[in-house]
């Protein structure tokens, strides 16, 4: 499970337990996740928190110095006052904030596309212990790691996206 999320998030990240949670914690420094798995009554429930606040900070500073850059162009060179330079202005600004926010949308697609994968591959090891344990059966020899640890697996997210 551990090597599924580090290859998810291309980080080695920090793993730590605690009685009957496990946790998986990422060190990048721009990109914050988080994976918590909860055994209880049986059940495994995987939290599973993304982030990465910077994401749109350099994306939309083009918007910023492009609005700037517009102000002397409207005024200067093309003499324009009142009502349509206002509304050359807005119109360069709402083009450029558009441009950045499908930008922003397209960088975030892919991170939900790879954390849909981190989803179905946990999903998929869950279904193969479970599988695994039906065919075997847990016997008294069983070493503790081979416990029945995920007979159901319940995905919950946080933040960037939801699930549909």
């Amino acid at each position: 499970m551990i090597a599924t999320i580090r290859n998810s998030f291309r980080d080695p990240g920090v793993v730590s337990t605690r009685e009957n949670v496990f946790e998986w914690t990422s060190q990048g420094e721009t990109e914050k996740a988080q994976v918590t798995a909860l055994i209880s009554a049986g059940r495994t429930k995987i939290s599973l928190f993304w982030a990465e606040p910077a994401l749109a900070v350099p994306l939309f500073i083009p918007t910023l110095v492009g609005t700037i850059i517009s102000l002397p162009i409207t005024f200067e060179s093309l003499g324009w006052t009142g009502l349509p330079a206002a509304a050359l202005i807005v119109s360069v600004f709402l083009t450029l904030f558009s441009l950045s926010r499908f930008a922003v949308s397209q960088m975030t697609d892919k991170q939900v596309a790879r954390i849909r994968q981190l989803e179905a591959g946990l999903s998929m090891i869950a279904s193969k212990r479970a599988q695994r344990i039906r065919l075997v059966g847990p016997s008294l020899d069983t070493p503790e790691d081979d416990l029945p640890l995920w007979h159901w697996c319940t995905m919950t997210y946080a933040n960037s996206y939801s699930r549909a």
